[in-house]
C-alpha cells in the first residue's frame, strides 16, 4: 500500500502563488515517517491533501496506484485513517462506544455490528492501552487518553496507512513518550504506515525512521533524521542557528546554538 503524490500543485486562491508546484513524494505501509518544517511550509496541507480534504489543481493523490478521489468513501477510509490534532469536547459517548464508530466504514448505517466489529474494536483498545477505560465517558479522559481513543478508532478502521496532524501537540512529555512507542510498535509490529506531522523535531528523530523537510512547499531534504535534521538544514529552513548533539541511539538532539 502506497500513498503517492504525483506532480502535485496547488494553491489556495488563483491570486496567490501555488505552495506546491508538481511535488513528488510517496509514503509506503510499514514505515514511520515524520513531516516537519517551519510554519507555512505546507504540513498540514499535505495532510489534507492526502486525506482527499484538499484536491490538487494539478496532479493526482493516489492510494495504491488509484486516483483518491475517484475512491468511494468508504473504500478509502477502510485503507487511509486520520487523526487530527486534539481538541477537547464534552462528547457524551463511552470510549467503546467512540472507537466503535471506527467500524462504520466497513457497513452501511442500517447494518448491526458483528463479532468481527466487537473483535476488531478490542483489539484496537488493547494496542492503544484503553481497555480499562471502555465504559468510562470519554468527555472525562484525560488529554492523552482522549488522543489514545482517537488512535483506537482510526485503528479500528483496519487501515494500512494512518495519517496524523501534531498527534503530540496537546500532551506532556510522559504522555507523548508514550503515545509515540504506540505508535513506533504499530509500525513496526503491525505493518501500518505511519505518516506524522510534527513541530517537534527532537521527538521526530527519536521515533521515526525518516523525515521529510518541507520549506515553502518544496521537499528540503529526505531521508534518515541523522541526514535530514542537520545545523545547516535547520539554519535554512527555520533561520535559526543550533547545534546538532547525537542522542543514546544515534539520533540528532537539537540544542541551542
Amino acid at each position: 500500500m502506497s500513498l503517492q503524490f504525483a506532480g502535485v500543485s496547488f494553491g489556495y486562491s488563483p491570486e496567490k502563488q501555488l505552495l506546491f508546484d508538481g511535488l513528488e513524494l510517496t509514503f509506503e505501509t510499514g514505515e514511520f515517517a515524520a513531516v516537519i518544517g517551519p510554519n507555512g511550509s505546507g504540513k498540514s496541507t499535505l495532510l489534507k491533501l492526502g486525506t482527499g480534504l484538499l484536491r490538487p489543481g494539478k496532479g493526482n493523490v493516489l492510494l495504491n496506484g488509484q486516483d483518491l478521489h475517484s475512491l468511494p468513501s468508504k473504500v478509502r477510509a477502510r485503507q487511509l485513517a486520520t487523526v487530527f490534532q486534539l481538541v477537547r469536547h464534552s462528547i457524551p459517548y463511552t470510549v467503546r462506544e467512540m472507537v466503535l464508530m471506527g467500524r462504520i466504514a466497513h457497513r452501511q448505517w442500517w447494518m448491526r455490528f458483528t463479532e468481527q466489529d466487537e473483535n476488531a474494536v478490542r483489539h484496537a483498545m488493547d494496542v492503544m492501552d484503553i481497555a480499562r477505560y471502555a465504559e468510562k465517558p470519554y468527555s472525562e479522559l484525560s488529554g492523552g487518553e482522549q488522543q489514545r481513543v482517537l488512535l483506537a478508532a482510526a485503528l479500528a478502521q483496519e487501515p494500512e496507512l494512518l495519517l496524523l496532524d501534531e498527534p503530540t501537540s496537546a500532551l506532556d512529555l510522559g504522555h507523548k513518550f508514550l503515545l509515540l512507542d504506540l505508535l513506533k510498535n504499530l509500525a513496526e509490529k503491525e505493518k501500518i504506515g505511519i505518516i506524522m506531522i510534527s513541530h517537534d523535531l527532537s521527538l521526530a528523530a527519536r521515533y521515526a525512521r525518516r523525515t521529510v523537510l518541507l520549506d515553502h512547499g518544496k521537499i528540503v531534504a529526505d531521508g534518515t533524521p541523522q541526514e535530514v535534521i542537520t545545523a545547516e538544514n535547520i539554519r535554512q529552513c527555520y533561520q535559526c542557528n543550533v547545534t546538532i548533539l547525537q542522542g543514546p541511539a544515534g539520533e540528532p538532539v537539537i540544542c541551542g546554538g
